[in-house]
């Protein structure tokens, strides 16, 4: 599914992209068991010099071992852009 590459080659322009974690990373993650895999997206900022996750946390070059781009996500329906209009209005509305 994904067209995996060397961690070296991962674009450094801020783009979000899916990185594999080292087998150095993952034994030291209570989920960890044989056959684990552990993926995450990340994007690389350039003013600290670190790859940051989603969640704002650090991640340096030797916890992952390869990067693929991000998928795109699908685009929303005309009946979940409507639903998603009616749950903010209603989100206002119930904290005016």
């Amino acid at each position: 599914m994904f067209d995996w590459q060397p961690i070296e080659t991962a674009p450094r322009d801020g783009s979000r992209i899916i990185v594999a974690m080292s087998d150095d990373f993952m034994q030291h993650q209570p989920w960890n068991s044989p056959g684990d895999e552990y993926c995450i997206f990340v994007r690389w900022v350039s003013q600290v010099g670190y790859w940051v996750d989603d969640y704002k946390i650090f991640v340096t070059d030797d916890e992952i071992t390869h990067w693929a781009p991000a998928p795109v996500p699908p685009q929303a329906t005309a009946h979940q852009r409507m639903r998603d209009a009616a749950a903010i209005a209603k989100h206002r509305a119930d904290n005016v």
